[in-house]
């Protein structure tokens, strides 16, 4: 009887985990798009007002300590070895590849190229209209992101807590 007691409460606890951790991705998703967001906001003033060069734009940007800015990094360090690859080939190579705890989706991921493809490509005022484009795109998918969040994270939630209540009554 204990170990029946054991074994279902040892069920519902990872069902349940499992639920939350597959609902954790929407939540993470809507804080890396709010960080991404400020990161091209810093991006504009670092360019507008301080006019640095992109890669010690983006060498700065990586030294922050959200996973965003590991994305930013990555890219800084594929410029820093390759001088001669761009912002845009080197996002290009850092968003294909499978970077730990980066949550965005391929729409996400295609604003961020587009954008990098364009930064450094102009003067100033291209550069400041590229990034006005790229926030209003952003805002777009934050609302979706939330949109999302506040739909499937409670419902992935709740199927992991009653899937393993289900187990739990079956094996009992």
């Amino acid at each position: 009887m204990i170990f029946k007691i054991i074994s279902s409460l040892l069920i519902v606890t990872s069902t349940t985990m499992l639920g939350f951790a597959y609902s954790n991705k929407y939540r993470e998703r809507l804080v890396q798009i709010r960080q991404l967001k400020s990161i091209i906001r810093d991006i504009e003033n670092q360019i507008v007002f301080f006019t640095i060069p992109i890669p010690d734009v983006l060498k700065n940007i990586s030294e922050g300590n959200n996973r965003v800015c590991t994305l930013f990094k990555y890219v800084y360090d594929v410029m820093l070895y390759d001088r001669e690859t761009t912002p845009g080939e080197a996002f290009e190579k850092a968003l294909d590849r499978d970077i730990n705890g980066i949550f965005l989706n391929q729409d996400d991921k295609e604003i961020l190229k587009n954008f990098a493809k364009l930064l450094g490509g102009s003067n100033i005022d291209g550069q400041i209209n590229s990034i006005r484009m790229i926030e209003k795109q952003l805002d777009n998918q934050e609302v979706s992101a939330e949109q999302e969040k506040n739909k499937y994270e409670r419902m992935y939630k709740s199927i992991g807590i009653l899937s393993g209540l289900a187990i739990a009554i079956v094996l009992f």
